[in-house]
């Protein structure tokens, strides 16, 4: 967009950062603070600060509290609950808790799970169901989640491989197939009664009368409230196009108190790059997380227009992602047309195959004779090179393809590192 700039907000983005959250990255001022909302990964993950402090019994009862009381939130809703099995794991420090709850979970052989991992002095929750028959392979999932979970600072710089950032953590993931629901708020403490925040819901419904675009859905309620529809002052309202293939609408209003009211919706096709729900607002006269509710409103409609702009144009995402534009570590964001890049391989690598990026790899094979999953080989392999594994292969007279390597860290390229 092509909005004029304002002294206050250009001075505001004169140094900037990124910031991540999910598997999106949005560039914002230096000093703006990132407040979490929702954060789903398939069954995952909660994050509960500092918990994990102490010494190992102080850390063995925080994690057995919060276990109760999950446990007691499934009593109070139906007192017919059981529990099956509290394991301990699958890693160090961690627990699952396994429970039916209610007694058609018992009829129809479903098991509900609720986790609890630590990383560093925090603990980490994941919650799902088994329905019958689909219990190993839930398990699998959780497990291999987990193994993909590392704390992550807040001042850690976005990483560069696939997967998603969240609170105190990232999770290594480059499948792309399952539910994935992230929302975020952006607080600037040099304009306290702003809030700018986006909300993404992978596999949001976009039938059964969920398609209405934003715009639509406006002129339903002006149609359907008549006189009583609020008088506001349109800033501007129309098509709005966001990292090159979110084709959404926006509609920029000021109401009669002066709290500017701005929405962006995108509705896609419930895939990772085209999400089925792509939702951003940004709200001035916020106080105490009311609308409204400040004595003033700290920016001018110039400035709330410019801010905006500046805010949502540097939303995209961190790395490329499957039918998506490049990420913004990658260079994306602004950019339109022109062949998108293929997504990043993580997993499934076969030796000899072409190394997609820089880091360590880890070896595995069916047969843990061959290779021990108890002792992981990991193995630095640079992007462009070919995966190691051939002469391993040749040596023990196995076949190659039966290899397979996993990402466990991107690292930088040599070249990147001078």
């Amino acid at each position: 967009m092509n909005t004029p700039t304002t002294p206050r907000i250009e001075a505001l983005f004169a140094k900037t950062k990124l910031l991540c959250f999910g598997r999106y990255a949005i560039r914002v001022p230096q000093e703006a603070e990132l407040d979490w909302g929702y954060t789903n990964l398939s069954e995952g993950f909660d994050t509960h600060e500092d918990l994990a402090r102490g010494d190992a019994a102080a850390v063995r009862a925080a994690l057995k509290a919060l276990l109760q009381e999950h446990w007691n939130k499934v009593r109070r809703k139906d007192s017919s609950a059981e529990v099956i099995t509290v394991e301990e794991g699958p890693q160090p420090g961690g627990a699952v808790l396994w429970y039916r709850a209610n007694k058609y979970d018992k009829e129809d052989e479903t098991r509900r799970f609720y986790g609890v991992a630590a990383r560093q002095n925090h603990f980490f929750s994941f919650k799902g169901m088994a329905l019958k028959g689909a219990l190993e392979a839930k398990r699998q999932r959780y497990e291999t989640l987990l193994r993909n979970l590392r704390y992550r600072p807040d001042d850690e710089a976005p990483p560069r491989e696939p997967g998603v950032c969240i609170r105190k953590g990232f999770v290594l993931e480059g499948e792309h197939q399952f539910q994935e629901l992230f929302s975020v708020g952006i607080y600037l403490p040099s304009l306290p009664d702003v809030r700018f925040s986006v909300l993404s819901n992978k596999l949001a419904s976009v039938t059964d009368g969920n398609e209405a675009t934003l715009l639509q859905r406006i002129a339903e309620q002006k149609k359907l409230l008549g006189l009583r529809y609020p008088r506001l002052t349109t800033l501007r309202e129309g098509p709005r196009t966001v990292n090159a293939v979110w084709a959404g609408e926006e509609s920029l209003v000021r109401r009669g108190d002066g709290t500017h009211e701005f929405d962006w919706a995108f509705i896609g096709q419930a895939t990772v790059s085209h999400p089925g729900q792509l939702d951003a607002k940004l709200y001035s006269k916020v106080a105490r997380d009311r609308v409204g509710a400040a004595k003033t409103v700290s920016v001018s409609d110039a400035e709330a227009l410019d801010l905006w702009d500046r805010l949502l144009g540097g939303l995209g995402f961190r790395v490329a992602v499957p039918g998506g534009p490049p990420g913004l570590l990658d260079g994306g964001g602004r950019v339109s047309g022109g062949e998108l890049p293929a997504p990043v391989q993580v997993s499934g690598l076969r030796p000899g195959d072409v190394c997609p990026l820089t880091g360590m790899w880890r070896m595995s094979h069916p047969d843990p004779r061959v290779v021990d999953p108890a002792r992981p080989q990991d193995h630095y392999v640079i992007q462009g090179e070919p995966m190691p594994g051939q002469i391993m292969a040749q040596m023990l007279k196995l076949a190659p393809e039966l290899f397979s390597f996993t990402l466990v860290k991107a690292l930088p390229r040599p070249e990147d590192k001078a």
